[in-house]
């Protein structure tokens, strides 16, 4: 390929700065629309602690891989085997199919697999990610139980282009494109982005069967183009049309025990999305319509090749109602997927229609209560009533709260019918949680933060694929308990130099009830850490970022394990405005101990590896 991609970004910027540039000569006046805001899931839940991220300033390296990014920003659990492999969310230690992922407040997921591939969603094309750990099923519905990463992201209020190239180790390539345009009541955002690696990096074998030197067959490449339209006709009234198209394919490395393979995958994603929102006095009144669409093609040479597809629509209407201390919700959700598969006997059609209200009563200055309750169908079946409520408390910079509810998730499409080893007659996951925080800010030319998060949940029915005599298949465990902590301290200081120092980390317990032993389940770490460095000085930036996991066990019995780690990536950088432009150049050397781990058996993670780019921002 060359530099080919690199021709073809520069094309299309140059591009879009003769469209910004005429434009602006048009109308450069200020854009006043309604600004945009993610849901406010705290205002629902007041034990809700919501870790909020701003993705552009906290992504040093706008263009790298988004699986990288939340593993170095937050201590949570990321299941895959490797750079450019599908990842799935763990959060307290829940299923994949227990987290939710939310995309523009519309949830993403393939029904067929009852989760979301993260790996496919472009973070760096998100300005801000939410995390929510706790279960949330009363407010988000099915697939909840564990917590909820919600991503958004808004158009800009300057006109203007962005554009970002970077390289890498192992033959690694990106580019990112994002361009804004804007009137009075009109707001565009358009991004492309592209990112391959040969992802050939070393290895060494643990058996006779392999042999040591770069890892053959893992080659990936993703490319894709996002568009945002934001129209305010008053004050009062805002429409938003999000669209997005993903292709990824990726070959299927060999394990440790393999020297080559012959499997590839190949994925392609899209969402179109119209929200609108009304203000009318003290009501508020949102409606959003989506339709998804996902296809998965699973070769392996020479006789195997598997498809995919699934289509989802989600509509929902929801009423809000406020005053300085008394909000009130009202929403209706009707929800219908469409999957089909080769190893379904036939297509499969999920209605899900839902009815679901709730208020948030600040009924002193420092007091709050809120409750959610939510019915839900399935193909008209009433599914069990969930519900959560939860009190705060609020004092100087002090707050804490506490909080309760039901959780149910219903089995996935894979988990039902999939041949062979579905099994159609599976219950339903379904359970309590409670949650307690404590959140305490101090200092003044040192400013300081601490906070802490417990939780205990106990699902009953716990659906689980465990190996049989001729293949896997899924069963449902007695009862699983979870608890833990999470504990954060963050502090800032500084003038001439602005220092940050912080540090996270989650302690969680899962096992079967019944397993007296209470083994710890399959790649469910004990414990996960995040530390964080950073300083600012002029146009130069520098952090530092570690991450520990303890050990990981890879069978029910404890018998192997994954041993714990450390990483450490080091990211700098260098702005420089000239004229309307800015210019910022950025390096990383990421596992820069050069650490030996596997987040999955027998799949090596890469060595001390290198980035560097540029970004250049013309307004």
């Amino acid at each position: 390929m060359g530099f080919n991609w690199i021709r073809k970004s520069l094309l299309c910027t140059l591009g879009m700065m003769y469209v910004v540039a005429g434009f602006g000569q048009v109308d450069t006046v200020n854009i006043d629309l309604v600004e945009i805001e993610a849901d406010r899931y705290e205002a629902w839940h007041a034990d809700a602690e919501v870790d909020v991220i701003d993705i552009e300033k906290a992504m040093v390296i706008p263009s790298t891989d988004g699986i990288d990014f939340l593993r170095r920003s937050l201590p949570v659990n990321l299941r895959g085997y490797g750079p450019g492999a599908s990842f799935g969310l763990s959060l307290r230690g829940s299923g994949t199919g227990q987290s939710q992922v939310l995309v523009q407040s519309v949830p993403f997921e393939n029904p067929s697999l009852g989760s979301a591939d993260i790996s496919l969603l472009p973070i760096g094309a998100y300005d801000q990610a939410q995390l929510i750990q706790s279960g949330t099923s009363s407010y988000l519905g099915s697939g909840a139980i564990g917590g909820t990463l919600g991503l958004s992201t808004r158009a800009d209020s300057t006109n203007g282009v962005e554009q970002t190239f970077s390289v890498g180790s192992f033959g690694q390539r990106g580019s990112h494109t994002k361009a804004m345009i804007g009137t009075r009541n009109l707001r565009s955002q358009t991004q492309f982005y592209y990112r391959e690696s040969q992802n050939d990096f070393d290895r060494l074998p643990n058996t006779v069967n392999a042999e040591e030197g770069p890892q053959p067959d893992a080659f990936f490449k993703t490319r894709g183009v996002t568009q945002l339209l934001e129209f305010a006709p008053g004050e009062k009234s805002r429409f938003e049309f999000y669209g997005w198209y993903n292709d990824t394919y990726r070959e299927i490395p060999p394990n440790l025990t393999q020297k080559s393979s012959n499997s590839y995958q190949e994925d392609e994603n899209a969402r179109l999305q119209l929200t609108y929102d009304q203000k009318l006095g003290l009501y508020n009144i949102e409606v959003i319509s989506a339709w998804d669409y996902g296809e998965l093609l699973y070769t392996s040479l020479p006789s195997v090749a598997d498809t995919s597809s699934f289509q989802t629509w989600h509509n929902q209407v929801k009423i809000e109602r406020g005053t300085e201390s008394f909000q009130a919700f009202l929403q209706g959700v009707w929800r219908q997927s469409i999957s089909e598969a080769e190893a379904y006997d036939e297509a499969e059609t999920r209605d899900s229609p839902a009815i679901l209200g709730g208020f948030s009563w600040d009924f002193s200055k420092r007091d709050q209560v809120t409750l959610n309750l939510r019915q839900e169908c399935l193909n008209g079946t009433s599914l069990p009533l969930t519900y959560h409520m939860a009190y705060a408390h609020h004092f100087a910079n002090i707050s804490m709260g506490i909080g309760l509810g039901k959780t149910y998730r219903v089995p996935s499409l894979n988990d039902l019918y999939w041949n062979p080893g579905g099994d159609p007659n599976l219950k339903p996951e379904s359970g309590f949680n409670q949650d307690f925080f404590f959140k305490h800010s101090f200092g003044k030319r040192v400013k300081m933060e601490w906070e802490l998060n417990a939780y205990h949940r106990l699902v009953e029915d716990w659906i689980q694929w465990v190996p049989g005599p001729a293949y896997w298949s899924p069963q449902n465990y007695k009862e699983v308990r979870s608890y833990g902590a999470e504990l954060s301290f963050a502090a800032t200081h500084g003038k001439v130099v602005l220092f940050k120092h912080q540090i996270s980390g989650a302690y969680n317990r899962t096992f079967q009830t019944d397993d007296d032993a209470q083994k710890q389940l399959i790649y469910t770490p004990e414990f996960i850490g995040v530390w964080q460095e950073g300083a600012r000085y002029g146009i130069f930036s520098l952090d530092v970022i570690g991450r520990v996991e303890s050990t990981r066990f890879t069978t029910i019995d404890h018998s192997r394990s994954l041993d714990p780690y450390f990483n450490l990536d080091v990211q700098a950088s260098a702005s420089k405005a000239i004229s309307d432009f800015e210019f910022t150049l950025f390096g990383a050397i990421n596992n820069a101990l050069d650490a030996d781990y596997q987040l999955r058996a027998s799949y090596p993670m890469p060595g001390r590896w290198f980035q560097l780019g540029i970004k250049i921002k013309y307004n």
